[in-house]
């Protein structure tokens, strides 16, 4: 994937953050945007929401600073995501990981019961 330096960053942390969230390591909170969800760190916050109906395939990652400054932002539905990567695998990519990362921050937002984690483990054997 052709990035510029600043995109090629926000789309490591937006992988980086599909990790830690599946490995429960990052947690989102819900907004009053019912399509949108907030991670923040000591010195930040990232906001992704999904732009639209659910199917549509647009997403927008914000990266906000202390103040709550947009510092950064990705869009899936950018025009031609202008700026972010050449050739179709890549824009494919783009959208896709924004997507995985906004169905994984509204599954660490809804906090499952964990009686469901216990019984899965049970039903699996371990």
């Amino acid at each position: 994937m052709t990035l510029d330096p600043n995109t090629n960053k926000v789309a490591e942390i937006v992988e980086a953050l599909i990790q830690r969230t599946a490995q429960r390591q990052a947690r989102w909170k819900r907004t009053d945007d019912e399509d949108a969800y907030l991670y923040s760190t000591a010195s930040s916050s990232i906001v992704i929401r999904r732009l639209g109906p659910a199917g549509m395939g647009a997403y927008q990652l914000r990266i906000l600073d202390g103040r709550g400054q947009v510092v950064d932002e990705l869009a899936s539905r950018q025009s031609g995501l202008a700026g972010l990567a050449t050739g179709a695998l890549a824009q494919s990519q783009v959208l896709n990981n924004l997507e995985r990362l906004w169905t994984a921050a509204r599954d660490s937002a809804s906090s499952p019961n964990p009686l469901l984690d216990t019984i899965l483990r049970e039903v699996r054997g371990f």
